[in-house]
């Protein structure tokens, strides 16, 4: 939500005006933003504040941690560790606590819910309830299906897949059936996300071989695409803050090692979040 300036003539209209400014503005750095970053050797879960403060690790720094996604109430964090995923309750005392394994896969995405974990499993999609005991499959294609990301209803899954040639994304009801390819192109489009009103896919997508590109938007049904970043460097990830304003993204754009980046959610005011020599990727915005 942005900023509204309004000219008054009274000072009682100004005041409250401001204060409904500033508040507006605090709504836009809620929640935190976990990522993986191997800034203390073995790649970790780091939680941090949208404005870039409060950095901390929550994952032990000895078995691996990749890929978080958050819980819909934002406390607990599902990652992959050695190639199987898990539950991590956060806390500020995280890096103690023993993470749940709930199933063998990557790429893990909550559902709105609670429920459910939609995942990769051996080149298919997979949903696994958080228990870790009722498996269903989703997709059983030769072709590689991959990283799912639940529509915010719960009632459909986006995901990527190459079994029209290039990577594309598809989409499909949360019980497997109705698959409708939503893109239609030369290029690949990657990493597909719901906005939280349901109404907008962010995607990365790239033209060349080289696998650089850069951060587009489009319809619930593949149209009107929109292209928010145009950078020479790789920016991509990208995932939309709870009240769908801002866009965080992972980008090589400042050097060699990947960043997180927040931008406004028409591509506008991007700034960087993190600076470090190590590789800081995969954001995941939680409540």
């Amino acid at each position: 939500m942005r900023r509204q300036h309004r000219s008054a003539i009274f000072i009682s209209f100004v005041l409250p005006a401001a204060i409904a400014a500033i508040a507006c503005a605090s709504d836009k750095t809620t929640g935190k933003i976990a990522f993986h970053s191997n800034r203390e050797g073995t790649y970790s879960i780091y939680v941090i504040d949208p404005d870039g403060t409060d950095l901390r690790r929550v994952t032990d720094g000895v078995a691996r941690g990749l890929c978080p996604d958050w819980s819909p109430d934002g406390s607990a964090i599902v990652y992959v560790s050695d190639g199987d995923i898990h539950i991590l309750k956060v806390s500020d005392d995280s890096s103690k606590v023993t993470p749940k394994r709930v199933a063998t896969g990557r790429q893990p995405d909550w559902s709105p819910d609670g429920e459910w974990i939609a995942y990769e499993c051996e080149g298919n999609i997979c949903v696994i309830d958080t228990g870790g005991e009722r498996q269903r499959r989703l997709t059983n294609h030769p072709a590689e299906d991959s990283r799912p990301d639940w529509s915010p209803d719960g009632r459909q899954i986006l995901f990527n897949s190459e079994r029209d040639g290039n990577l594309e994304i598809y989409i499909m009801d949360a019980n497997g059936d109705n698959i409708v390819r939503l893109t239609e192109t030369e290029e690949s489009e990657w990493f597909p996300r719901w906005s939280p009103d349901g109404q907008r896919i962010a995607f990365w997508l790239t033209t060349d071989e080289t696998a650089t590109g850069d951060i587009y938007t489009m319809a619930t049904d593949g149209s009107d695409r929109q292209q928010l970043t145009n950078h020479e460097a790789t920016d991509e990830d990208p995932v939309w803050s709870p009240d769908g304003s801002q866009i965080a993204f992972h980008t090589y754009r400042d050097s060699a090692n990947c960043e997180i980046y927040v931008m406004d959610a028409d591509g506008g005011n991007p700034r960087r979040l993190t600076n470090n020599p190590a590789h800081d990727a995969w954001p995941a915005w939680g409540q």
